[in-house]
């Protein structure tokens, strides 16, 4: 190094601190600032000498200090920089711990202190910055005497935050001789809250479900937890409501899902019963999918060969598919292999599990079935279904909800033959993107499943629901879901027989066959039913048991049109620029956006400008009216081209379940 006193100069000693932090204090007896001159020190870590010797200036006058570190976080604190004579009264104190639980009201700590060339009669005294308390009164005292040292318990509350605490030399007339002070820091705790599944089936009166929290960090010494429910008559416990918060800490409960939805609520308290911390825990009580009726097209990817060009043609056989549509061997294009994002045919393959493999190495895939699914079969029985099992998403930390595996309908011909990267700006995916204002996607409704662990909802090519797949993380721990997560979709048109453009169509989503959640979408163009399908992973996906099949109107009934609440549009602000302030009244819960024309024929909606495709902007405002059916929406720009001054109209375009 270029210090003087550096590695590089004279070699250097490694001794173990014996923490990963603490209080660093290097005394130098410096006779001069000239060449050569040499310059004694002694390090202290944690107020315990570590080592002394000595060094020489390499040049006159020349002694700034630089400050170093290296590591994934280093934090520096309480940086001093003083001149001592060591014939004077001097005083040091040493906080153990340095931290505290900021959830906790009381936290005990340790004072070390040690004082030298103490005046005859002196005393210390302990002060601090904030409320604390001593459970032993030791805050003042005398203080020895040539040399004195000591040890003051404290009791800090964490929630007050950062604290400092000095001691005071006073000699024998109460005058001050010397102080030292140290802080002690609130750390925010820390834990992960899981639960064994957050769904099952109404039909049962038995279920077993493990409530948990783990890997704690910074937890208030002595916490407990409590725990309580809002459908007593549906849980039994297992093991205590209240106790110890030990990590880690695990709830077993029996559950009785035929007496409904059950939240649960954890208190975890510090040693004197506060809250520092509340989880909720909520387990769904849902219903059971229905038994399909007609298998219209099944695959199980049963074909695997090991000869990569047969493997990557995914459908180079018929060998595992059945149902009405299944094709004849050899099949020709009945799947449609539209975008490859890594370029290479292997981004799509058929694996040696006999599954599909898809978005196989960087980037994303899109394909569709040969096939627009407008049969007379669908009318005959009642309702639409798709299902297929989610067994890898495997993609790294980075961007998750945008990782995933999922299928779109009511898509035309010419959108399934365009699809691409949903994040390429030349074009969209079928799904659209989880991010507001992003890209919205071209099928008229989708279902995925994402590395985060969530079903996501797609109407109308924008999110409108995201919802646990179940509570351990199964994607978000490595990529690979045992079992498989079979997501599912059904639906009934409101017009099974031409899907005219307009019309409704109502959805129920199911996860692992139970259902999520249901609403209702709007077709945009009339006989287009074409599915198409994506995948977007950093490394890869994998799906397998795709079904595309009926469902009896008994079991799937379309509940008739919703209510379309028209929404009332005010501009509550202007400025010169074109940036206005509209709100919207509409009903809570349903979708909204902003469009504007400037003739009252035709109308676009607001968003970037440039972006957008026909009639369904990319970077529309949009956004979810709230409990008093009040949608703010700020600033909004008109897009290039527009002027300031048209007319603007608020769009109703989606509608929750009934």
């Amino acid at each position: 190094g270029a210090s003087d006193a550096g590695p590089g100069s004279l070699g250097s000693a490694l001794i173990p601190g014996g923490a990963a932090g603490g209080t660093l204090v290097v005394n130098f007896t410096v006779p001069d600032f000239t060449a050569d001159t040499e310059v004694g020190f002694e390090v202290f870590f944690n107020g315990a000498s570590r080592g002394s010797g000595s060094f020489p200036w390499t040049d006159t006058d020349s002694n700034y200090i630089g400050l170093d570190a290296r590591g994934a976080f280093v934090n520096f604190e309480g940086i001093a920089i003083a001149t001592h004579n060591p014939a004077a009264p001097a005083i040091s104190l040493l906080a153990t711990p340095t931290s505290v639980s900021a959830g906790s009201t009381l936290e005990t700590i340790t004072l070390d202190w040690e004082a030298t060339a103490v005046p005859a009669g002196a005393t210390y005294r302990i002060t601090a910055d904030k409320a604390v308390s001593f459970p032993n009164p030791d805050d003042t005292g005398s203080a020895g005497s040539p040399d004195g040292s000591g040890s003051v318990a404290v009791n800090v509350d964490g929630t007050l935050g950062e604290v400092e605490l000095a001691i005071e030399l006073l000699d024998g007339t109460s005058a001050v001789v010397a102080r030292s002070a140290t802080k002690v820091f609130p750390v925010a705790p820390e834990f992960h809250a899981s639960q064994t599944a957050v769904r099952f089936n109404e039909n049962s009166t038995s279920e077993f479900l493990t409530l948990s929290i783990d890997t704690f960090a910074n937890f208030p010494s002595g916490a407990t937890y409590e725990i309580s429910d809002d459908n007593n008559a549906a849980v039994s416990y297992f093991g205590p409501t209240s106790d110890a918060a030990v990590d880690p800490l695990f709830i077993d409960l029996e559950l009785d899902p035929s007496q409904g939805p059950v939240t649960f609520t954890l208190l975890l308290k510090d040693s004197q019963g506060v809250v520092f911390d509340t989880v909720t825990y909520t387990v769904a009580s849902a219903r059971p999918a229905p038994v399909t009726l007609t298998n219209l097209f099944s695959d199980d990817f049963g074909r695997f060969t090991g000869d990569p060009a047969m493997d990557e043609d995914i459908d180079s056989s018929n060998a595992g598919m059945t149902g009405l549509l299944a094709p004849a061997d050899p099949p020709v294009d009945f799947y449609r292999e539209v975008f490859e994002g890594s370029g290479a045919p292997s981004s799509m393959q058929i694996t040696t599990f006999s599954s599909l493999a898809a978005a196989y190495g960087p980037g994303m895939s899109c394909w569709s079935i040969n096939h627009n699914f407008t049969d007379s079969q669908i009318a005959a029985d009642g309702a639409f279904s798709i299902a297929f099992d989610a067994v890898v998403i495997s993609s790294g930390a980075n961007d998750q909800p945008d990782r995933y595996i999922g299928f779109g309908l009511g898509m035309s011909e010419a959108e399934v033959t365009a699809m691409v990267d949903e994040s390429n700006i030349t074009g969209y995916g079928p799904r659209g993107a989880v991010f507001e204002n992003v890209s919205r996607g071209t099928s008229d409704f989708h279902v995925s499943v994402a590395e985060t662990d969530m079903v996501q909802i797609f109407a109308n090519g924008i999110l409108v629901g995201e919802h646990p797949v179940d509570g351990n993380g199964l994607f978000g721990t490595g990529g690979v879901a045992t079992p498989a997560v079979r997501i599912r979709a059904d639906v009934a048109f409101a017009d099974p027989v031409t899907f005219a453009a307009g019309s409704f169509a109502y959805y129920t989503v199911y996860c692992d066959n139970l259902s999520v959640a249901s609403g209702y979408f709007q077709l945009t163009q009339s006989g287009e039913n074409h599915v198409g399908f994506s995948a977007r992973a950093a490394n890869s996906t994998e799906l397998d048991n795709l079904v595309i099949a009926t469902v009896a109107a008994a079991d799937m009934p379309y509940p008739g049109d919703p209510a379309d609440p028209l929404p009332a549009l005010a501009v509550t602000a202007a400025d010169p620029a074109g940036a206005i302030d509209l709100q919207l009244s509409g009903a809570p819960g349903v979708r909204y956006e902003i469009e504007k024309s400037p003739d009252l024929i035709s109308f676009d909606g607001i968003g970037a400008p440039g972006a957008g495709i026909p009639g369904f902007p990319s970077a529309t405002r949009h956004g979810v009216a709230d409990g008093s059916g009040l949608l703010a929406l700020p600033a909004v720009a008109p897009p290039a081209g527009f002027e300031a001054a048209g007319f603007y109209r608020g769009k109703s375009f989606h509608w929750p379940a009934p």
